[in-house]
């Protein structure tokens, strides 16, 4: 995938994939860099890349991962980048002592719109509860609504949160703060306009940012649809299913004898096991995939009547001949799970005498391998194949996290990325260290559409400078129409609920101490798994039947196609009744009873052990039009 990023970086990339002079230089240059690089997958790579440069010529954008990385350099035009960079004008033209520098940013880092200032405060904010505001009535109501409490540990209680038994920690849903999206409703010309205020940008004074804006989230909509689409899990270039060695360079050992201990025994074994060399897997002839069966998404057509929450941020990161090296950021996701963020584009409007610098990806890998044919505690194959580090086992807590390699970040780039895989930055340096340098983005975080959070149609304006706008204003025309005693009186009656910058900053530094020590419970939990490698699957045939008969029955009554179908499973050791079930998603029903199911696991005569991936290969033989999937396993 890296190699395909890479490649995707050339000019005219999407030509030169379709000459052979050019492909035949790019396979000399890879063989001898020394990458892990096949003639086969080669193959594979410049077919796949001919496939993707048919829709790039289209659209102009490219999936560089398939977890949902997309890019894009042609998505937003000259004119709408400079417009950008004359909107950010105002909150960049201001003296050296007032630009607001991130904390802990070393002064590099100056953020001209961020989500961690004026957050919902919960006890300190207040919200409309029986109506919302829009970019007319938002200064207006400055001040008014109730209270906002603080949620209760019950409501914030979660679900998992990346899938493969990694579930997420209180500590990443705040009961003291949420980043504030602004609404944003869908036009008739398939356009998208800011319908609340952006927190931090004020509606009147910096409208021309707003309108900069809602067109670059207008062209983020067509990759964030492609970054949300779902593809099916077992479309894989390199099927893997079984364990393969070159000939043993040494033979294998004979068993342990009468004189020798458990651990010298041991040792001979694992020398012998270390001897053995993986034969790699290879890629077949490269199909072009079955885009039908991808679950493609619309958001327009989707939320045509809701329309979509965007979190906006704004930043600069300036290098000086006294600071001249960016160190480069952390792994992380974005937010705190109470924001809903499900993906992000970032825009690269600005960069000027810096380095190259690169965003990289990492997921985290599933950590079982039942489709995999290997031998109980095997586990060598780990890093040999799938490229984990050398602590890896079978048995202990590990990494299990996958580096998916890097996108370059450059000058007038869109990348969007869900938000289920890290990110980090990587250092950048000047290029001229005798000159000022700068690289300006603007991120834009999408709410998940399905749950939408507080958002600034519900929270008045908490700024203290927008607040006695109104206040002043309000002042101006007591005067002109009331007696002095009276406007005393209204006077100490007008709420004063908004915050100083000094207060708004103390808060902003509360903001990121909880997210620092959330951030950290988050990476270990991600990083950490366990590959467990000593279990197997029974699966019986007359089960089989039973899953594809049920299965397909309501597939042909017009239920629809199942997102995920489970099969029987049957712990035969000792009670076969204890674990027999079966369970269907997608909202179809499942006839007979656990008990019902028990008794058909009761008629088996001999169970077969297979891998999750034969039991597919047996269903679809069978006709079998849903896709099933394992929903639970008991172990041998």
């Amino acid at each position: 995938m890296q190699i395909m990023s890479s490649i995707t970086e050339k000019p005219d990339w999407d030509k030169k994939v379709f000459d052979e002079e050019i492909t035949s230089k790019w396979r000399k240059e890879i063989a001898e860099s020394g990458e892990d690089v096949s003639p086969k997958m080669m193959d594979w790579i410049i077919k796949e890349l001919q496939w993707k440069s048919e829709s790039f010529k289209k659209d102009g954008r490219v999936k560089v991962f398939d977890v949902g990385v997309v890019k894009s350099d042609t998505a937003i035009s000259q004119e709408l980048q400079k417009a950008l960079k004359e909107a950010a004008v105002p909150f960049e033209d201001v003296p050296e002592d007032q630009k607001d520098y991130h904390p802990n940013s070393d002064q590099q880092v100056v953020d001209l719109v961020h989500p961690s200032l004026f957050p919902v405060i919960f006890g300190r904010s207040r919200i409309l509860p029986d109506r919302t505001i829009n970019l007319e009535t938002c200064l207006g109501s400055v001040g008014q609504g109730d209270l906002l409490p603080v949620p209760s540990k019950d409501h914030i209680a979660h679900t998992p949160r990346y899938g493969y038994g990694w579930r997420a920690t209180p500590r990443e849903y705040s009961q003291k703060f949420q980043w504030l999206p602004c609404d944003v409703e869908f036009t008739e010309d398939a356009g998208c306009r800011i319908v609340s205020y952006i927190n931090n940008a004020h509606p009147v004074k910096h409208r021309g940012l707003y309108e900069v804006v809602e067109k670059i989230i207008t062209q983020a909509v067509p990759l964030w649809n492609e970054t949300l689409a779902y593809r099916p899990y077992n479309e894989r270039r390199i099927q893997y299913n079984s364990i393969d060695y070159e000939e043993d360079v040494i033979p294998e050992p004979d068993g342990q004898e009468s004189d020798e201990d458990d651990d010298a025994y041991e040792e001979r074994w694992q020398t012998y096991r270390n001897s053995r060399r993986f034969i790699q897997p290879e890629p077949a002839e490269f199909t072009p995939p079955n885009l039908e069966r991808w679950g493609l998404i619309n958001l327009q057509e989707a939320f045509a009547e809701e329309g979509l929450q965007v979190i906006v941020k704004l930043a600069n990161i300036e290098l000086t001949p006294e600071k001249p090296n960016y160190a480069g950021g952390s792994w992380h996701i974005e937010g705190q799970l109470n924001e809903r963020i499900c993906a992000t584009a970032i825009y690269y409007y600005d960069s000027e005498n810096i380095t190259e610098s690169t965003l990289a990806f990492r997921q985290r890998s599933e950590d079982n391998f039942e489709d995999v044919g290997y031998e109980q505690d095997c586990h060598e194959f780990l890093q040999a194949v799938y490229g984990f580090g050398p602590e890896v086992d079978s048995r202990n807590d590990t990494n299990v996290t996958q580096h998916l390699g890097s996108v370059v970040c450059k000058e007038g780039r869109l990348l969007t990325f869900p938000n289920v895989v890290q990110h980090c930055v990587s250092p950048f340096s000047l290029e001229d260290k005798t000159k000022p340098g700068h690289r300006k983005i603007l991120a834009l975080f999408l709410i998940d559409p399905h749950r939408r959070i507080i958002s600034t149609a519900n929270v008045p304006p908490q700024q203290e400078d927008w607040g006695m706008e109104r206040q002043n204003l309000v002042t101006d025309l007591l005067a002109n129409n009331l007696p002095p005693e009276l406007q005393v009186m209204v006077e100490k009656d007008m709420p004063a609920s908004f915050l100083t910058m000094d207060e708004a900053k103390a808060y902003r530094l509360e903001l990121m101490e909880e997210r620092s020590v959330a951030s950290e419970v988050s990476n270990a939990a991600f990083e950490t798994g366990n590959f467990s490698l000593c279990s197997s699957w029974i699966v019986t045939e007359k089960l089989y039947e039973q899953a594809v008969y049920l299965t397909k029955e309501n597939f042909d009554n017009g239920v629809g196609l199942p997102l995920t179908a489970g099969l029987f499973l049957c712990h035969l050791e000792e009670d076969p009744a204890q674990i027999a079930f079966m369970r269907i998603y997608y909202q179809i029903p499942v006839t007979g009873t656990e008990d019902d199911l028990a008794k058909l696991a009761q008629q088996v005569i001999e169970p077969k052990v297979c891998s999750e991936r034969e039991a597919f290969k047996q269903l679809m033989a069978q006709d079998c039009t849903a896709v099933p999937h394992y929903l639970g396993y008991v172990e041998k």
